[in-house]
């Protein structure tokens, strides 16, 4: 960015480039004498030929810029890919509890694994406008992936109570109804589920999908039926015995 100074002219240029990203060029020109005397001696006819060779010459050179920009566009998208795979190389395994719930304090406590973050918030409410008091409870289950901001809400609701032991039962119940989410520290993943666990397009390592995992069953299911085919074929194949090679010779 700047300003480059000439005998009769101006130019202001504000140029800037990112990496992998893009390229900007800015030039704008500015007369500063507008000494005419030669060409006003000129006609018309003679004025509109040098127009026409000089917007040929001009567009002939803008050109070139534009050819020179083709050759920089894959030279940044080879500095995109690299940079890319250094993120993701670079991006660090989650935090988590090892499928252990830890009390934050006395308001909320937590549990999670590389996959899976569940939440439980509670308190006794009480208002001075009456000497009632009820327990609220609020939860939520969300994925736990090491990407930040790329985790969505699973599931979650808010619940008041009349009394602390109805919302213990409940928050019992909901840890029951998601404990199975909580007994591997890396569960397969639902592919409903993948993008928060995905960067650039790949799978982050150390998780695995659960289409996947049924790809191989699958597959290992076929293996062992073409097996099982294979020996009831060779079972039902007749044998020679000797008494068939016997009249084999006899023809013979």
């Amino acid at each position: 960015m700047g300003t480059r100074k000439y005998e009769n002219y101006d130019v202001y240029e504000s140029d800037y480039h990112t990496a992998g990203s893009q390229i900007k060029l800015e030039h704008t020109v500015y007369a500063v004498q507008s000494d005419l005397t030669e060409l006003i001696s000129k006609s018309p006819k003679e004025l509109s030929a040098m127009l026409d060779k000089a917007l040929d010459a001009e567009e002939k050179a803008y050109q070139k810029v534009i050819s020179a920009s083709y050759g920089w566009e894959p030279k940044a998208m080879a500095t995109r890919l690299i940079e890319r795979a250094i993120e993701y190389q670079n991006t660090p395994e989650v935090k988590h509890s090892s499928n252990q719930w830890v009390n934050r304090d006395n308001t909320h406590k937590d549990i999670s694994n590389k996959v899976y973050h569940m939440h439980i918030f509670y308190h006794e409410y009480s208002s001075w406008r009456t000497t009632s008091k009820r327990w609220e409870t609020k939860w939520y289950l969300s994925t736990n992936s090491p990407v930040e901001g790329a985790n969505p809400i699973i599931a979650q609701a808010e619940r008041s109570f009349k009394t602390k032991d109805e919302m213990d039962k409940y928050i019992e119940g909901r840890i029951k109804a998601y404990s199975h989410l909580f007994t591997e520290i890396s569960p397969p993943i639902p592919d409903e589920l993948l993008r928060p666990f995905t960067l650039h397009g790949h799978l982050l390592p150390g998780y695995v999908k659960v289409s996947d995992i049924a790809k191989e069953r699958e597959e290992k299911t076929s293996v062992r039926d073409k097996l099982k085919d294979l020996k009831t074929q060779i079972k039902s194949e007749p044998k020679n015995t000797p008494s068939h090679k016997r009249s084999e010779a006899q023809i013979e």
